[in-house]
């Protein structure tokens, strides 16, 4: 979307999160790209005073003549905005359709749109309200010739052909738990895969995930040709152009899956279900797997000891998919549903927790009726 509006010849200002700046600094060289002082998303941001004054100063002289709020969903700078002097400015925004999430925010244009459509869907329609016209939304962009270059110079330095690798992000870490298929799952499924493929695996992600890295590298077979970046993570353009020049992905849900999607790579994705089917990516050739749980759309609220939405994957649906890339067009999303004996533990689990919630709230009440009466 973002390219689309620069390509109508608008001027832009993104206001963006590390690392994702990063790469729009290298993709979108002809929009100016500033860096949030403080992140939106983490909560101790609510507690410090007025966190982005300096973010405001910068946006004032760029005095903005339109507010576009963040596609994902609305932050706390967008709240902070609205409450602040720039309310006067028109401002586009979404809205949920389905009733979902909290109090609408107070935009000059809501665009009305259900929580659950994919976010590429949304940006069409966030576009339109922009400019009030369809737009021609052509896929982001290919890495630059600079970042290219570095990124063939590392494969170089590692000993990894350039188109003749697999990108795997499989690590494992805190925060991403209800994503992940198992360390045990991924170890087997690589194996397999090795003993039929060998091309070489070259893991990416941050250094918290590299020990989970290095415990499922050590599962593969003798002789298998596989390195982790994870320790010291290239920056977020060069992980482009990597992905750029690999045969295929493999993995989660991922940042590099996204970027696989984007330059046209083949990919083979296990999503969970925390946001099903929000961010499943436009890719011209992939698989996309998921275990059709009815609890789906929990926001990562997950009374489970695993998340079944992904680790409810059978492995051989897994391999069977790795089989087929290649030789298709266009992406398959495969729901798998799930066995009888996990539904059953599910309608026990959603008992307990909603006669919880619902006990919670009565001693909610009560409580509160008391202090009413004594207060009387």
């Amino acid at each position: 979307m973002i390219d689309a509006l620069l390509r109508e010849g608008h001027d832009l200002q993104l206001l963006m999160r590390p690392p994702a700046a990063e790469l729009a600094h290298a993709l979108l060289p002809e929009a100016e790209v500033h860096v949030i002082g403080c992140d939106p998303w983490h909560g101790t941001t609510r507690q410090r005073l007025d966190p982005f004054a300096e973010d405001f100063e910068v946006l004032a002289r760029f005095n903005p003549d339109l507010f576009v709020a963040a596609a994902f969903q609305t932050t706390f700078f967008d709240e902070q905005w609205l409450a602040s002097g720039f309310a006067r400015i028109r401002s586009v925004g979404f809205v949920s359709a389905d009733g979902a999430g909290a109090e609408a925010p107070s935009w000059s244009v809501a665009v009305s749109v259900p929580v659950a459509m994919p976010e590429t869907e949304k940006c069409r329609h966030l576009a339109m309200a922009i400019t009030g016209h369809e737009m021609r939304f052509d896929p982001p962009r290919q890495p630059g010739s600079d970042d290219v270059a570095r990124a063939e110079k590392l494969l170089a330095e590692i000993g990894v052909p350039a188109h003749g690798f697999i990108v795997v992000c499989a690590g494992n870490r805190p925060g991403l738990v209800l994503k992940d298929w198992g360390e045990s799952r991924w170890g087997r499924l690589l194996a397999a895969m090795a003993r039929e493929d060998r091309r070489p695996l070259v893991f990416l992600g941050n250094p918290k995930e590299a020990a989970s890295i290095d415990r499922i590298r050590k599962t593969l077979p003798a002789g298998t040709s596989s390195i982790s970046l994870a320790s010291s993570p290239p920056p977020v353009p060069v992980t482009h152009a990597l992905v750029s020049l690999s045969a295929a992905y493999l993995g989660r849900d991922s940042g590099p899956m996204h970027l696989a999607a984007a330059t046209g790579r083949p990919l083979l994705a296990l999503f969970g279900g925390a946001h099903w089917p929000r961010f499943v990516p436009p890719a011209p050739e992939g698989v996309i797997l998921t275990c059709a749980t009815p609890c789906r759309g929990c926001n990562f609220d997950c009374p489970f000891p695993e998340p079944h939405c992904v680790s409810g994957i059978p492995e051989e649906r897994v391999m069977e998919a790795w089989r087929s890339l290649g030789g298709m067009h266009g992406l398959r999303v495969i729901e798998i549903p799930p066995g009888e004996s996990w539904l059953e533990q599910h309608r026990e689990v959603m008992t307990r927790r909603n006669s919880r919630r619902a006990a919670s709230l009565v001693q909610t009440l009560q409580a509160a009726l008391g202090r009413l009466i004594s207060g009387a």
